[in-house]
């Protein structure tokens, strides 16, 4: 598959994202892709369809990922680490 330069950068950004995740050791693995995609969409401002696009999935599946992270940000300890995880990697990026 042929990748723009803005797709490559997004792919970068979410295999950072997913480490990032992972280095937390409290999600499961599905877990950390899915939270890999909202801190590429929300911190980097990829949009959605491009972020899809890079990885292979369809923009419905990346915005159900997103729409999973915002339903758990209700719960507070959840909420924490993905503060914490976006202001860490806000600094980076």
């Amino acid at each position: 598959m042929n990748l723009t330069v803005e797709e490559r950068c997004a792919v970068r950004m979410w295999q950072a994202c997913h480490l990032a995740a992972v280095s937390q050791c409290t999600f499961t693995p599905a877990d950390c892709k899915t939270i890999a995609a909202y801190l590429v969409v929300t911190l980097a401002n990829v949009p959605g369809a491009v972020l899809a696009r890079a990885l292979g999935v369809s923009k419905q599946y990346i915005s159900k990922q997103l729409q999973r992270v915002e339903t758990l940000r209700d719960e507070p300890s959840f909420d924490q680490v993905i503060t914490a995880m976006e202001e860490t990697m806000g600094e980076c990026l």
